[in-house]
């Protein structure tokens, strides 16, 4: 499935997602923008969206699928500490498909913007069944709110910005306030003298975290 080549006649990445809403409307998948939602639970959905590369020197358009679990309970949360809208999609664990399947590695499918003259409806139809066959069992696997503990702590199917976010939040649901302080605090120590945006965005939410759990007793 590595690199196949999908033709495809206007409107680029736009196109492409309008044929995959229908497609991966079949398993219950609910476009939400460049999101497709699955509810899973009251709180937890399972996300499904594309990256795409579209600076090939070959004119072709290269589309990777994204698999992901937002946490309803923390995105909640995380927007409320960080001035986002309560709507904004907030992810906490995610992985590109390839890794979820046999080749284990990155893998895109290549599209063509420019022709419409080889039909890519089973190639659609090909990358949602990967969806629905290694997707899914992703989805089951990491569906508990310990599971994400253990591969925020580890970074896997994460990244050190977004863990330092998602994890004290994710303490604080289990009741576990000393772990999520410690691990705020810890982390604002390590961003001691860094000036970026990342850094400016923690700081804030790292404040008001702190403001909101100094109240409970611990």
């Amino acid at each position: 499935m590595t690199n196949q080549r999908i033709r495809t006649n206007s409107n680029g990445s736009e196109l492409i997602r309008a044929r995959f809403a229908l497609r991966l409307s079949e398993i219950g998948f609910i476009r939400n923008g460049d999101w497709f939602v699955l509810r899973l639970s009251s709180d937890l959905r399972g996300l499904v969206s594309f990256n795409f590369a579209a600076h090939r020197e070959d004119h072709l358009l290269g589309v990777c699928p994204i698999v992901s679990l937002e946490f309803c309970s923390i995105a909640k949360k995380l927007n409320e500490l960080t001035d986002n809208p309560l709507s904004k999609v907030q992810p906490s664990l995610s992985c590109g498909l390839g890794y979820l399947m046999p080749e284990g590695r990155w893998l895109e499918w290549l599209f063509n913007p420019a022709s419409a003259d080889v039909d890519e409806n089973d190639h659609i139809a090909q990358i949602c069944e990967a969806i629905h066959t290694y997707g899914l069992p992703f989805f089951a696997d990491n569906r508990s709110v310990d599971t994400p503990i253990e591969n925020l702590i580890h970074h896997r199917f994460s990244f050190k910005d977004r863990a330092s976010f998602h994890l004290p939040l994710a303490y604080s649901l289990r009741f576990q306030w000393s772990s999520a302080l410690d691990l705020v605090r810890n982390t604002q120590s390590e961003m001691l003298g860094r000036t970026d945006e990342a850094a400016k965005s923690f700081r804030s939410f790292a404040q008001r975290f702190i403001d909101e759990i100094s109240i409970i007793d611990l």
